[in-house]
């Protein structure tokens, strides 16, 4: 009698691959769908839907991976910063090792399921809120998200110089000075 090959069960792997294979779905705009990521992946709709039963649930999972990682890096660390800078900096000098793969993969979770939008839009306006009704910290926020577009679709091609001179420029905005 043969006996059975027994795997190892290692479930925050297979859901960490899971989700970078979503990500990487909807970064190069290929179809999202459970069959998808599971053969991106190498593991079977099954291993999928025990932890995503839904196409929703898998993105609506993915966002919250993207957006814990934003709101991470914008948390505030002690250095008296404003919070508009700190929702701008991480535009202007991304973490190391993030690529704009992450924000291509949030945009496009927006946009294909609105209820991402929501929890988007519901903590942009709690953190804001931290600023209060202060109009330069808002310009610094809407220029920060403009910087953050134009990178994630690659619309300006901008110079180390050009780029530091913004980074300036909001960084001002967003303190008072």
């Amino acid at each position: 009698m043969l006996k059975g090959v027994h795997r190892p069960k290692r479930p925050e792997l297979v859901k960490a691959l899971l989700l970078e294979a979503g990500a990487e779905l909807l970064v190069s705009g290929a179809q999202l769908s459970i069959g998808a990521v599971a053969d991106l992946a190498g593991v079977t709709k099954g291993a999928v839907q025990h932890h995503f039963p839904t196409r929703e649930a898998l993105v609506l999972a993915l966002y919250e991976h993207l957006a814990e990682e934003f709101q991470a890096a914008v948390a505030d660390d002690g250095t008296g910063a404003s919070a508009a800078w700190r929702y701008a900096r991480p535009v202007l000098d991304p973490p190391s090792g993030e690529s704009s793969d992450h924000g291509k993969a949030l945009l496009a979770a927006c946009v294909i399921e609105r209820g991402v939008t929501s929890r988007w839009a519901e903590w942009v306006r709690k953190d804001r809120a931290q600023d209060g009704q202060d109009t330069n910290k808002l310009l610094a926020r809407l220029a920060a998200d403009g910087l953050w577009l134009s990178d994630v679709l690659g619309v300006y091609d901008l110079s180390p110089t050009e780029r530091e001179a913004l980074a300036q420029a909001i960084h001002r905005l967003a303190e008072g000075a």
